[in-house]
């Protein structure tokens, strides 16, 4: 198992402080497929680059991370998919960095219906289940696992 809290002050980014992942909500993902994904693997290596795209001060609210990952091929350098996010560290802003542009919005593509629906009917106990798992202190209370909201 991963201590996720650990690994997310692996590596410090400069200029920035320290935040507490304990305290973060995710905010948006935007995906981009750059060519179709082999439906194999075998005889390739692929890895996964990540890094820190932005970092901004919103005040007493908080700070927004964004991040870009992409899946390349290790040989050709070939990106396969890339994805944009970002994370907002609740009540960790005021530290004096960039206040960064308005957040964009990724909406649907317009005139495009999914390529497959699936919909599963869940327990009204599912939504404390996903957050008991996620150790998230924003979202529970661990000592009698009820809703903090």
């Amino acid at each position: 198992m991963i201590d996720f809290y650990k690994a997310q002050g692996a590596v410090p980014i400069p200029g920035v402080p320290k935040f507490d992942a304990r305290r973060v909500v995710d905010g948006q993902r935007l995906m981009t497929f750059l060519k179709p994904l082999p439906t194999t693997s075998e005889g390739r290596k692929f890895e996964l680059r990540s890094k820190v795209i932005g970092v901004y001060d919103k005040g007493k609210a908080g700070s927004v991370v964004e991040t870009q990952q992409d899946i390349v091929d290790k040989a050709t350098g070939e990106s396969y998919a890339q994805a944009v996010g970002s994370a907002f560290f609740v009540g960790q802003g005021g530290w004096g960095g960039p206040k960064g542009s308005p957040t964009k919005n990724f909406p649907p593509p317009q005139g495009k219906k999914p390529d497959a629906v699936v919909s599963h009917q869940t327990t009204a106990e599912s939504a404390l289940l996903y957050r008991y798992a996620n150790f998230n202190v924003l979202w529970y209370s661990a000592g009698n696992l009820t809703c903090a909201d």
